[in-house]
């Protein structure tokens, strides 16, 4: 599957509620979107990404305007 489903939302965010789990999403700098039913979709490779520690999760990207003139 692509997507984590509701369970394993309620487990990676310990919340049952939607707004409570969009709320912990946000609130710990996960990507995700919301469809249209309002609940959180969060990508599967991003979930194995952020526990196995290949992505930052205290650094914002920022553009490099160091060498525009």
């Amino acid at each position: 599957m692509l997507t984590l489903s509701t369970s394993e939302l309620h487990e990676i965010t310990g919340y049952a509620r939607v707004s409570d789990q969009i709320k912990w999403l946000t609130r710990n700098n996960w990507i995700f979107v919301v469809n249209a039913a309002g609940r959180p979709i969060v990508l599967r490779s991003y979930l194995e990404q952020r526990l196995g520690g290949l992505v930052a999760t205290d650094q914002v990207a920022e553009p490099n305007f160091q060498n525009v003139r």
